[in-house]
């Protein structure tokens, strides 16, 4: 036991942290003899490895144990002083700074909230590329409490639904657009799919989204269209939405019974496509014709 003490000192002494956690290993499985180590302290030095340098010996972060029970961004001083203690020597000190620095974004992020600019707060989150490594779904879940903070007034404006225990802020967002589709609130849908733009890089956004957002536009374009009396323009866009990839929440159904309406009400519509067709391409000739009117008599200085 006492050999197998003095190698796992000389190995630690050295840096080879594989070899002398190993020794310790040994010593627990060791059947003779008084334990040195017993397993609970084995399993302590396997995993965590003290955040204290001790001469040449390499230590290892447990992110794991700093991050213990922090969800919120009200923990993130007292995190960034426990990681601040990191020895220089340690293998873990560029995450350990990447940390740092993701977990300051995200505190200047809250400072921007409470002083009521939410687009500097949103920008500051956004962008993933500095969240990495270890630490990376600890941090993730700070974030996702902070934008959870951040986005739900906006999201409260469509529907009633909160946050489920442990719920990531992405999927409650997605689960506000559900509740809106299936309330029929087409804006709501509009503006929490912008929403998801606003906080969420790319990568996390699902494939419909765009297709979605631009079908929605498009709809609620035609009613209002249809509102102003330009009937040929609303049909326009019915038949855009009509086109476009069938999506999750594509309103389809309401643009073809919106064609139907049109139909009805306005016949000459669908019966004279050539005279409609001419006039919206006189219409862009007229639009041309005022641009170079304007350019001969603003000539461009060289």
């Amino acid at each position: 036991a006492l050999q197998k003490t003095m190698r796992h000192l000389d190995y630690k002494q050295a840096g080879n942290i594989d070899q002398a956690n190993q020794e310790i290993q040994n010593l627990a499985r060791q059947t003779q003899g008084v334990p040195v180590f017993t397993a609970e302290e084995i399993e302590k030095l396997r995993v965590h490895r003290t955040i204290a340098n001790s001469g040449s010996y390499r230590h290892r972060v447990s992110f794991k144990d700093i991050f213990e029970g922090v969800t919120t961004t009200e923990s993130i001083p007292g995190v960034i002083a426990e990681l601040e203690k990191t020895h220089e020597d340690s293998e873990d000190i560029s995450q350990v700074r990447n940390t740092i620095a993701s977990l300051t974004k995200i505190a200047e992020a809250k400072g921007f909230l409470e002083a009521g600019d939410h687009l500097a707060a949103s920008e500051l989150v956004k962008d993933g590329r500095f969240r990495s490594g270890d630490s990376k779904p600890y941090i993730d879940r700070i974030l996702s409490s902070f934008l959870l903070e951040l986005m739900e007034p906006k999201i409260a404006e469509y529907t009633v639904l909160r946050p489920e225990p442990e719920e990531k802020a992405d999927q409650f967002l997605i689960r506000a657009i559900d509740e809106a589709a299936q309330e029929g609130k087409l804006e709501g849908v509009r503006r929490l799919i912008n929403l998801f733009g606003d906080y969420f890089d790319h990568q996390s956004k699902p494939p419909w989204m765009n297709s979605d957002a631009a079908a929605v536009s498009y709809y609620l374009a035609a009613k209002r269209l249809e509102e102003a009396g330009d009937d040929y323009a609303a049909l326009k866009n019915y038949r855009i939405i009509i086109g476009l990839t069938d999506g999750k929440y594509a309103p389809m159904e309401e643009a073809n019974a919106g064609i139907a309406a049109l139909k009805e009400k306005n016949p000459e519509l669908f019966t004279d496509l050539n005279s409609a067709l001419l006039n919206e391409i006189e219409g862009l000739r007229n639009a041309v014709n005022r641009v170079s009117t304007m350019r001969s008599r603003y000539p461009q200085r060289p």
